[in-house]
């Protein structure tokens, strides 16, 4: 891929990726676009734990190659959004993958006209990633 074209779709995926996506999602991301996976992430400081910790270790991405990038939030809306992440970081440690309950209903109202996400098909090592769901971590094989 030309270098400019790979900066570029590097830049808008890491815009992009935190706000409604897995980190599953997010490296097909990048595994589709750039031919590589991702190692980033860019997402408001006080998600750093919940990335770092929870969504990188049950998709077992290597602590040594996974990066957290964060920026701050508005002083006034720090302490809503720390209450709010703590309940998140609650729900995913019952629910690693998201895919029942509360989460599980986020993920539905994000796609209300249920396009689902197309990543599977262009990364078939992860097929299998995609379509799990249950509170353990997952024990297939995995490309990185």
């Amino acid at each position: 891929m030309d270098p400019i074209m790979k900066s570029g779709v590097n830049k808008e995926i890491t815009l992009n990726e935190e706000k409604s996506e897995s980190k599953t999602t997010q490296a097909a991301k990048y595994k589709k676009n750039l031919e590589a996976y991702n190692d980033r992430v860019v997402s408001y400081d006080f998600k750093k734990e919940r990335f770092s910790d929870l969504h990188r270790s049950s998709i077992r991405f290597p602590e040594e190659r996974f990066f957290f990038v964060g920026t701050p939030t508005t002083p006034d809306s720090k302490d809503a959004a720390m209450a709010g992440e703590a309940i998140v970081r609650a729900q995913f440690q019952v629910d690693p993958y998201g895919c029942t309950g509360s989460l599980q209903d986020k993920r539905l109202k994000r796609d209300p006209f249920h396009r689902s996400v197309p990543y599977p098909g262009g990364c078939p090592e992860l097929k299998s990633l995609f379509s799990y769901c249950g509170p353990a971590i997952y024990p297939g094989a995995l490309p990185w």
